[in-house]
């Protein structure tokens, strides 16, 4: 009698043990709901025959999930497959991040423009028809060989060399690395007052599959820019006019501001937080400095062959006598992405 005793209360325990350990979608669960972020690798796709790319589901809840979490996709432009095709099983861990991979590809006869993208996240058993979470996005299908309809003409575009070969720079300021000679080199800087910048500024431009490495080189007189500032603020953006922009200034002093954000509503994002890395050289004639910009600050896993960003570089100089200068645009319009250049990454 004790034995059966103690195997009734052996299964007693179990039994209360197995929901707290492995909860499925109860109530408490869907109270936590905006603790499930689904969110996309890139905010804008620009779709030519075929594309693919991530959706991430991190799990932040203060709970296991019972129930497989399955993503399905849906667009009258594009046929839409997600893997894994069956979702992830349970249990679904809290802390977690989980990764959909998705293909779009387009449909045949379909004309360019911009389509919708709709993403459900179900779940599995009672779950199975009841929408977890839903994430809408647009994607632009733009005919191989022409450019999206929001492409400014007579914009200048650059091809960024790969330095993978022989390795990237190491970051010492001192731009002295042979990669560097294969960088794209921008110069010819205008300035609003003069009909040319008293202060040379070269930037050269490289990238590997994972990170934007910049290289700068300012001319100066160190003896003339005592307790001045003199700076390059580095631009960039998303084609798409709605992507938040990116700036990073960098000080002769050593100084690094990052902002992020759209237009005049950027905000500071503290430096140890961005990933971005830079050394600064400086000697009588010249300062430089080398920049890392990994590509998840910009909201994408890798630069990808043809993936496209626009870009511009404004030096402010306290130096007598002060002068603003610029790579792209003009007086009116060189902090606005209509006049900054394009970037395409090279294999």
């Amino acid at each position: 009698m004790r034995k059966g005793m103690a195997v009734l209360a052996c299964l007693v325990v179990v039994s209360v043990l197995v929901p707290v350990a492995q909860a499925h979608l109860c109530d408490d669960v869907w109270r936590q709901l905006d603790k499930l972020i689904l969110k996309p690798e890139v905010t804008t796709l620009i779709v030519k025959d075929e594309i693919t790319f991530k959706v991430f589901m991190q799990h932040n809840m203060d709970r296991t999930i019972g129930t497989t979490m399955r993503l399905l996709g849906e667009s009258p432009a594009f046929h839409v497959t997600v893997a894994p095709e069956k979702g992830y099983a349970p249990p679904i861990k809290p802390g977690q991040r989980y990764d959909y991979t998705v293909t779009l590809k387009v449909k045949k006869g379909q004309s360019s423009g911009k389509y919708p993208l709709t993403f459900r996240l179900v779940g599995s058993g009672a779950a199975a028809n009841r929408e977890i979470k839903t994430l809408r996005m647009g994607a632009l299908q733009e005919l191989t060989g022409s450019e999206p309809a929001s492409t400014p003409a007579g914009r200048k575009r650059f091809s960024v060399p790969n330095l993978k070969q022989g390795g990237p720079p190491t970051l010492d300021g001192r731009l002295e690395e042979p990669c560097w000679q294969r960088a794209l080199q921008c110069g010819g800087f205008t300035s609003p007052g003069r009909p040319r910048a008293r202060w040379r500024t070269q930037v050269l431009i490289g990238s590997v599959p994972q990170t934007l490495y910049l290289g700068l080189g300012c001319q100066w007189r160190a003896a003339e820019a005592e307790g001045l500032t003199d700076a390059v603020t580095i631009h960039l953006a998303h084609p798409d006019p709605e992507s938040p922009r990116l700036t990073i200034t960098v000080e002769s002093g050593g100084k690094v501001t990052v902002k992020k954000g759209r237009a005049e509503e950027q905000q500071e994002i503290a430096l140890a937080e961005t990933g971005v890395r830079v050394a600064v050289f400086r000697t009588q004639a010249a300062w430089f400095a080398e920049v890392a910009v990994p590509a998840a600050l910009l909201g994408t896993e890798t630069f990808d062959t043809d993936s496209r960003w626009l870009v511009n570089f404004v030096r402010e100089s306290q130096i007598e006598p002060a002068e603003t200068t610029f790579w792209q645009g003009k007086p009116t319009d060189y902090l606005e992405p209509s006049a900054f250049a394009e970037l395409r990454f090279s294999p």
